[in-house]
């Protein structure tokens, strides 16, 4: 059968939202401010009015803000639950005062904060010092005068904050436009043997999991990965698990996977799957086949070969033991036998030329 091809290619696609690139956020006439909350550490702002109110998507690569006293801060980002009052918490970045005024950092790619259209600014005061603003110019903000600190995703019921209505905080973000996700893992190629899909009736049979990353690492939790083509065979399940949800025919197939960030910014990459018969082995095509032993695995056959040749070596150190004993009692030494001697008669004697007694005529009277 023909495998069924599908040319993919790496495609980088951009949803139609206002990028954040270079755009300014915020409360940017700092010489104005004034005036300074009487609170301490543990103060928490939410900024909901439309001057804090981000209407881009992208991150945040630079703050600006200004405060009556030295401390730390805290800068963060709220977005909305859908819920009345209430936020989760996108990120943080801390900022240092030494004095009182203003102070400008940038912040490191890795510690970029994602944003969306919608989100609102906020702070936290972690020590004493505070931010200063002016009354006049905004038309809501929520100001928790107790708040703990919060985490990266963490969710805040606002409903006991108090609401303070024209302020204008002296605190600016300026943004960077989005980078798009990729893939860790892709192009592959998955085989699969039907044997793998017995009992696909009951569950989905696993293919390949999907790993994907982005420069922006806080929009990697929100990454969605999605699986085009073939799709009576093919799903995701479980954010980027490729699975089979109904068993193909014999065949290869070549699917698009799609990964998208919460800006629209997406990668396609291919993902390969070769469904082979049952017979086939459904290792990849560059694992080694296991070949060693037809009646166990690698380690069952690295433990019969181990034993047989301790066996093998004893059988040797007994026989080699036996020889010595035997060559020591004299059991080995080579048995010679000689034939009895006969005692000559005079003719033979005088034939042979042995003088006796009987021949020798000196001897005789």
């Amino acid at each position: 059968m023909q495998p069924l091809i599908l040319v993919v290619f790496s495609i980088l696609g951009f949803k139609h939202v206002n990028a954040c690139d270079g755009v300014k956020q915020g409360y940017n006439d700092h010489g104005n401010g004034k005036d300074i909350d009487n609170q301490l550490s543990n103060y928490g702002v939410i900024a909901t009015d439309s001057k804090f109110t981000f209407d881009c998507c992208g991150t945040i690569r630079r703050w600006r803000a200004t405060a009556g006293g030295p401390g730390e801060v805290d800068l963060q980002v709220w977005r909305p639950t859908g819920k009345e009052n209430e936020f989760r918490l996108m990120g943080q970045n801390s900022l240092t005062f030494d004095k009182a005024g203003g102070v400008v950092t940038n912040i490191p790619e890795e510690n970029r904060i994602s944003v969306e259209k919608g989100d609102h600014m906020g702070w936290h005061t972690k020590t004493s010092g505070t931010l200063i603003f002016e009354d006049g110019g905004s038309d809501g903000n929520y100001v928790l005068q107790s708040m703990p600190g919060a985490s990266f995703g963490a969710i805040v019921d606002w409903s006991a904050a108090t609401r303070v209505d024209k302020r204008s905080y002296s605190i600016e973000a300026i943004g960077n436009e989005n980078m798009p996700p990729s893939f860790k893992n892709l192009p592959h190629t998955s085989i699969i043997s039907q044997a793998d899909m017995y009992d696909i009736d009951q569950q989905p049979t696993e293919v390949f999991l999907i790993e994907v990353t982005d420069t922006d690492v806080h929009d990697i939790p929100g990454l969605k990965v999605e699986v085009f083509g073939f799709d009576q065979y093919f799903q995701i399940e479980n954010t980027n698990m490729v699975v089979i949800v109904s068993a193909p025919p014999v065949d290869t197939y070549v699917l698009k996977i799609k990964v998208t960030d919460h800006c629209g910014l997406n990668k396609t990459e291919q993902l390969t799957v070769e469904i082979k018969d049952f017979g086939t082995t459904t290792k990849g095509p560059d694992e080694p086949v296991n070949t060693a032993a037809s009646s166990g695995d690698s380690e069952d056959f690295e433990w019969d070969w181990l034993i047989g040749v301790i066996i093998a070596t004893i059988i040797i150190l007994v026989i080699v033991a036996l020889l010595f004993f035997f060559r020591k009692k004299g059991w080995l030494k080579k048995a010679h036998r000689t034939a009895p001697k006969r005692k000559l008669t005079k003719d033979e004697e005088m034939d042979n030329g042995t003088k006796t007694d009987s021949n020798n005529p000196l001897t005789q009277t």
